[in-house]
């Protein structure tokens, strides 16, 4: 991916940098500890646009690399 010309589309959950639910966080350790996983932080995409479930489980963000 190149920056700024290169756009990349998420569907998924996106933890916010504070403030997030227990619902929320509660994945996050369940990816960690069955997958070795986690989930997606706001810092790790300079967001252009995002479009949020109002319940904060999924989004659909527009991004481009950091």
């Amino acid at each position: 991916m190149k920056k700024v010309y290169s756009k990349h589309l998420v569907c998924d959950v996106v933890l916010p940098a504070t403030g997030a639910t227990s619902v929320l966080t509660s994945m996050d350790v369940a990816m960690n500890a069955l997958l070795s996983a986690l989930e997606r932080t706001e810092p790790e995409f300079r967001v252009v646009k995002e479009w949020n479930d109002p319940r904060r489980y999924d989004s659909s963000i527009e991004a481009e690399l950091a």
